[in-house]
């Protein structure tokens, strides 16, 4: 298998693997080198709220799942998330 350094979706998936072996901050790291190579590729920014949800960061977390909202409005997850950005807002 090829590692492609300058494509989102390897390091999205990386975070992905990260974040599945509770490494957070390593997850996050890869989520956000995700989004700087691809600002508008959505799922990146769901599993980076979903890390800073875990770390507390809910400042942050919300951002990132408005952000997913802004970029999929009609995602099968769309409700979830609202929901979600509700309860962290609280």
């Amino acid at each position: 298998m090829e590692i492609q350094p300058d494509n989102p979706k390897t390091h999205y998936n990386l975070g992905i693997v990260h974040y599945r072996d509770d490494r957070t901050e390593q997850a996050t790291q890869s989520f956000e080198k995700s989004i700087k190579l691809d600002p508008n590729f959505s799922p990146s920014y769901y599993q980076l709220g979903l890390a800073y949800t875990k770390t507390g960061d809910f400042k942050k977390a919300i951002k990132c799942f408005e952000e997913f909202l802004r970029l999929e409005p009609n995602s099968s997850d769309a409700n979830l998330v609202k929901e979600m950005i509700e309860k962290l807002k609280k």
